[in-house]
């Protein structure tokens, strides 16, 4: 009886170390877990910059026509920003900071709001459409990747850590702006059509 006793209680304290075990690993995963961005909270440590950028352009064309240039934004007095933005490409998420415009200041500065959909076209071919309602403040043309200029001669990268979304093109060279369809006039390409994604 008594070792029938003995059994139950080492049982038992066994039960007890596991849950124990198990309620500590629940807390420390947690824990890791508010380390990470969630898909809806890319982007951390906001704040603006005085880095100075290098010369680029970056042609508008379809229904706005013009340049995007280092001496238009400043002109424009359009804010650069300095953030930790985490992209989910599909195969790893990547924590990384950059230096860049929000597209749509950059936008507004254009007076660009009556559209569609943007394609954005790099210098190599890579071509991505977004639609109008796909395009948020989580869009950015970044210059800096972890203190590093992203190209040499084409520096402009469309950057969307937008949960939907998650793309980067680099060598950005165009933006073709496409107006909505008039009535009797095809439609414009689906929103979010991509081709050659670069991600």
């Amino acid at each position: 009886m008594k070792n029938k006793k003995n059994l139950i209680i080492i049982i038992e304290g066994i039960i007890i170390a596991v849950l124990a075990i198990a309620m500590i690993i629940m807390c420390l995963s947690k824990k890791e877990n508010k380390n990470v961005p969630s898909d809806k909270e890319q982007s951390i440590s906001f704040k603006e910059s005085s880095k100075e950028l290098p010369n680029f352009s970056i042609q508008l064309t379809g229904g706005y026509e013009g340049f995007i240039t280092k001496e238009y934004v400043e002109e424009e007095n359009i804010k650069l920003y300095e953030f930790d933005a985490t992209v989910n490409n599909g195969w790893n998420r990547n924590t990384d900071r950059y230096i860049g415009y929000k597209l749509n200041d950059i936008l507004n500065a254009f007076d660009i709001s009556d559209y569609s959909s943007i394609e954005f076209n790099s210098s190599d071919g890579v071509r991505i459409n977004f639609g109008r309602y796909l395009i948020t403040d989580n869009f950015f043309i970044v210059f800096y990747q972890n203190g590093e200029l992203i190209d040499e001669t084409t520096p402009a990268m469309l950057l969307t850590t937008e949960y939907r979304s998650n793309y980067s093109v680099g060598r950005l060279l165009t933006m073709d702006v496409r107006l909505p369809a008039k009535p009797g006039e095809e439609p414009p390409a689906p929103e979010g059509d991509t081709d050659n994604e670069q991600q």
